[in-house]
């Protein structure tokens, strides 16, 4: 589209929208459904103005200003237009609103400029004074850049290297507290690992061999790790609780020459490996003399939600988790005194980053139960005298209360990511210990950004966000936003798509050369490195922080965990009486974010009512509960399935999201709780009991508020 045609198609709207002129902004606001949203009027004309401090207003959230933006372009002397902004600042910071002036003038400038024909697709403001500062903030800031002996240290090393210096530098220091009876030194530690490397290579274990470990989280798994390792392999965490399915096609896709496990006879899946070899086997099997075996590429693999119904593998390099250890050590101030609880499940990224974060600082790594990490956690946190957690937001609120009584005396900082973080839990937090919000795919080691308020009264850059930024880069990261069509670059507080470069951008997906080729690109911005397309959107401020604001795709996190919600679609779509699925991350008035399936079951008689009069019968919830059960772990479970008369259609014949979410936004609490509660029964007593005193309250009380049987 030219120029020319869009300023004519605007001027049109702005006329048709000006007939309309006499209707007051109260009285729009009190029609309007976006109750308590503030409604910004921008209108403005200008030309060849270099945008200055004094015209730029601020007024603080208490002020009389009741517009969030507003720019305003005024006749002056010798035939310019002044330009000028009023902003609240809890609305916008004062960078970004010079910025947008900035940005607004050289529009203006371009157009003016340009001939008759130009397209919009030729307006690039990003250039001269703005390409230099993005350029500038794209990189860490000094404080969150690795120092000089952390990249030597990275250069060239192992993972397995890399603890093997903390062995050599504190022998006998404990590396593994396994609840509050089980201990092992660094030592003892890579003892048992040599020698059950040495196992695995004369049972055939060769460099660049990919090795799923189907163990529960405990002192044998991290010896497995290393062991695995220290043979030349990469390692495949897999949790033992998700359904055998989704772990044989991971063992498929590794094409493995050996699995290790605990129980032989527990899972059905193990004829798709070559050979299966228990823990206590590799532990008790005879010294034997081997080859050094050198080491492969890969150091993990880690497998995540898969769009086509497949989970797919992320390969971490030994180079890619030195640079992001190295770099960590010094920015999260990790040291051989300190303790990490490992709370994930194995079979996250995060729990890799609990693992060796702790084991290459010479520090200690606590490990608890999953029953223990579930029913138990802060009995299990003050037990294990961690002074350090990593945890996604909703976990995160609950240490708020524990930390406000001073229950906990160890815990010194708490890392959080994964999903949103609120803006006013992180204040309440940071009274009370350090918080570090982190961000960053699987795909870029773990994660590649960091915010940390130092304390509740200097969060001031919060003012302005409901949700915790994602802050700045870290290590030797560098952060891009640009065209989710292109590498253009977006300018500053402009929304894009969030890329990352630098050397924690892992190897691709295993096995999937296409999808690795569209993700991860040549870097335009860095000759000879990739930038990886993450999918998410965001902007960069003027002040420099970065901000995560969505998805671009059918991704979505829940409680911190990554969904494919195309995979979920997938399961759904594989029972014959389903023909259409659709699953939507929803927030159901509750400030929680819940998976919402919808499945339409054609019938003799189809009514003009899209959700269906006898919503999730139980007969189909319990089809699509057991099959799911075996297709996808529990965190991608639906928390509501519901059956719908007829799928809602836009006019270029994709599903209609927004019908869907409209049908389940104007049902009743009552009306959402007998949703939740027939898909219960569907669930049938697959349904957990209650272990101890304080989950049958909690069972109760949930009872009571939702109006439902216990």
């Amino acid at each position: 589209q030219s120029a020319a045609t869009a300023l004519q198609q605007l001027q049109a709207d702005l006329d048709e929208i000006n007939e309309r002129g006499f209707v007051g902004l109260a009285d729009i606001s009190r029609v309007s459904r976006a109750k308590g949203t503030s409604i910004t009027h921008i209108l403005g004309a200008f030309d060849n103005l270099s945008p200055k401090d004094d015209i730029l207003s601020s007024t603080s959230a208490g002020g009389a200003a009741s517009i969030p933006l507003s720019v305003t372009g005024r006749p002056a002397d010798g035939g310019r237009i002044s330009v000028s902004a009023d902003f609240l600042s809890s609305f916008i910071i004062s960078d970004d609103a010079e910025w947008l002036l900035h940005n607004v003038v050289s529009i203006m400038d371009w157009i003016a400029s340009s001939q008759e024909d130009a397209t919009l697709a030729e307006l690039d403001i990003v250039h001269g004074t703005q390409l230099d500062r993005i350029m500038e903030l794209s990189a860490s800031p000094e404080r969150y850049q690795s120092s000089a002996e952390a990249q030597k240290e990275a250069a060239g090393s192992t993972l397995h290297g890399l603890f093997e210096r903390q062995v050599a530098r504190r022998p006998k220091k404990i590396a593994v507290q396994f609840g509050t009876t089980h201990f092992m030194t660094y030592e003892d530690l890579d003892m048992k690992a040599t020698h059950a490397s040495r196992v695995l290579i004369a049972n055939g274990v060769r460099a660049g061999d990919m090795i799923p470990l189907n163990i529960h989280k405990s002192p044998a798994l991290i010896i497995s790790m290393l062991a695995t390792l220290k043979a030349g392999a990469a390692y495949v965490p897999m949790e033992p609780s998700h359904p055998w399915t989704r772990r044989e096609r991971i063992v498929t896709q590794t094409a493995c020459p050996l699995m290790l496990v605990e129980d032989p006879s527990s899972d059905p899946f193990l004829d798709a490996a070559k050979a299966v070899m228990t823990v206590e086997d590799l532990l008790n099997a005879s010294d034997v003399a081997v080859e050094d075996p050198g080491f492969g590429e890969i150091a993990i693999l880690i497998f995540t939600s898969g769009t086509t119904g497949l989970p797919k593998g992320v390969m971490f390099g030994h180079d890619n988790a030195c640079a992001y250890f190295t770099s960590r050590q010094g920015i999260a101030r990790e040291t051989a005194w300190g303790r990490r609880l490992n709370f994930p499940s194995v079979a996250f990224d995060v729990s890799a980053a609990d693992t060796w974060s702790a084991l290459t600082s010479g520090a200690c790594l606590c490990l608890a139960s999953s029953a223990s990490l579930q029913s138990e956690l802060g009995e299990t946190l003050q037990g294990s005298c961690a002074s350090s957690i990593f945890v996604t937001p909703s976990i995160g609120g609950l240490f708020r209360q524990q930390l406000e009584s001073g229950a906990d005396r160890y815990l010194q900082t708490i890392f959080v990511g994964g999903e949103r973080f609120g803006s006013d839990t992180c204040r309440a937090m940071a009274q009370f210990c350090t918080v570090q919000a982190v961000y960053g795919p699987t795909e870029t080691t773990i994660d590649c950004t960091q915010f940390e308020p130092a304390n509740a009264s200097s969060c001031h850059q919060l003012d302005a966000h409901q949700y915790v930024p994602i802050g700045w880069p870290h290590g030797r990261t560098r952060i891009y936003i640009v065209d989710t069509e292109s590498t253009k670059l977006r300018p500053i507080g402009a929304v894009g798509e969030i890329c990352v470069g630098g050397p924690q951008v892992t190897k691709g997906y295993l096995n999937d050369s296409v999808k690795t080729n569209a993700k991860y690109i040549e870097n335009p911005y860095e000759s000879g490195t990739i930038l990886y397309r993450t999918g998410d959107l965001g902007r960069l401020h003027g002040n420099g922080l970065f901000e995560c604001v969505g998805r671009a795709d059918g991704q979505v996190k829940i409680r911190g965990l990554r969904i494919e919600t195309g995979e979920v679609e997938s399961g759904l779509l594989e029972i014959e009486a389903i023909k259409h699925a659709r699953v939507l991350k929803m927030d159901l008035a509750d400030g929680i974010d819940r998976l919402i399936a919808f499945v339409h079951v054609p019938t003799d008689e189809q009514g003009g009512q899209t959700l269906s009069s006898s919503a999730m019968n139980a007969e189909l919830a319990n089809i699509a509960w057991s099959h799911l059960e075996t297709v996808v772990p529990a965190y991608m479970l639906p928390f509501l399935l519901v059956q719908v008369n007829f799928v809602p259609i836009t006019p270029n014949g994709k599903i209609d999201d927004r019908q869907l979410r409209t049908l389940i936004e104007t049902l009743s609490f009552e009306q959402q709780a007998k949703f939740s509660q027939i898909a219960m029964e569907g669930n049938g007593n697959r349904a957990t009991q209650p272990e101890n005193e304080t989950q049958t309250k909690l069972r109760a009380l949930w009872a009571k508020v939702l109006q439902l049987d216990e």
